[in-house]
């Protein structure tokens, strides 16, 4: 539906587990722009082959993200079960 509606997708693994019950979900972030003007994105934490294997996919379809930042893994289980990962439960308001 995506792709008809004229959006490019890219494809990435950025969900892992169970499709009910998934262990890491990267796809559900935060990213922006730092002040030197970096950007950056913030994710829930998985295994460290997970993120591997998602930092790789994400390096190339977005160059130039400065930074990748993994919260720590051990809350990933409780905050997808509490509602959901960073960009379902955070809103970021204001502006510089």
């Amino acid at each position: 539906d995506l792709e008809k509606a004229g959006i490019k997708v890219h494809r990435v693994p950025a969900v892992f587990g169970p499709r009910h019950a998934p262990q890491a979900n990267y796809a559900t972030a935060e990213q922006g722009t730092n002040p030197k003007g970096e950007r950056f994105y913030i994710a829930l934490g998985g295994d460290p082959r997970a993120e591997r294997v998602f930092v790789e996919a994400l390096a190339a379809i977005k160059p130039g993200i400065a930074r990748i930042h993994f919260l720590d893994r051990d809350i990933t289980m409780s905050t997808l079960v509490a509602g959901g990962g960073i960009s379902c439960r955070t809103k970021a308001e204001g502006a510089l």
